[in-house]
């Protein structure tokens, strides 16, 4: 099924065809709607319903690639949020940010990013073959699964079991104590990076060109 559908994304160039794959999956799919607990991110469960979440999004478009012949590989990590510089957010018992699943694909260009469950239907270009410094990557989906799952069984090998979480916060906590706790509490603060850097100098650039303007027609 997915080999056939993915034998209709015809092009000339990979990246052509890469490009002609996501915009399919990004328009495809749609968001679920209420809640969905436990629900295998298959990709071709994914092109039957024409239903899926950020996992589902990219398992599609890797699925799809690879049955085209291009090298792809599903993304795990998280989706940071939107903050002002110098500003903090935290969460305990979860993460202020979301664990998110996108994809890596090798084109004529080499490796490139997207993101198709960000696109959606309506934007597209703007999530293909660009990284806009808000996804932290957890390295492949299946090799981050597994690392987990030892670092998980190990653990219980060599202690009692306090907390852990897979998503979007992950940690494993063992303790030698019965009755030990943990509480955790992640925080976030937002630094500057070159796109403030980059408004602040055009801010400064265009309020001088201005004032040159001004003071040109004010001699007039």
């Amino acid at each position: 099924m997915v080999q056939g559908e993915a034998g209709k994304l015809i092009s000339y160039s990979s990246d052509g065809l890469a490009r002609n794959i996501y915009n399919y999956v990004a328009g495809y799919l749609t968001w679920p709607t209420g809640s969905r607990i436990n629900v295998p991110p298959s990709a071709v469960t994914a092109l039957q319903s024409g239903i899926g979440g950020c996992a589902e999004f990219a398992n599609l478009t890797t699925a799809l690639s690879r049955a085209a012949g291009i090298p792809a590989v599903t993304i795990s990590g998280l989706a940071m949020p939107e903050l002002l510089p110098f500003t903090k957010k935290s969460a305990t018992w979860s993460h202020p940010v979301g664990a998110h699943a996108w994809v890596e694909l090798y084109t004529d260009t080499g490796w490139i990013m997207a993101d198709p469950s960000w696109a959606g239907r309506y934007r597209q270009p703007a999530y293909y073959g660009r990284n806009d410094g808000k996804h932290l990557s957890f390295g492949p989906d299946i090799q981050e699964q597994e690392v987990y799952s030892r670092i998980l069984d190990l653990a219980k090998q060599h202690g009692t079991l306090v907390a852990a979480m897979s998503a979007p916060n992950k940690f494993i906590a063992t303790a030698s104590p019965q009755d030990a706790q943990v509480t955790p509490k992640v925080t976030i603060t937002k630094g500057l990076d070159s796109r403030h850097i980059a408004s602040a100098a055009s801010l400064i650039l265009g309020s001088f060109l201005a004032w040159i303007v001004l003071t040109s027609i004010a001699k007039q």
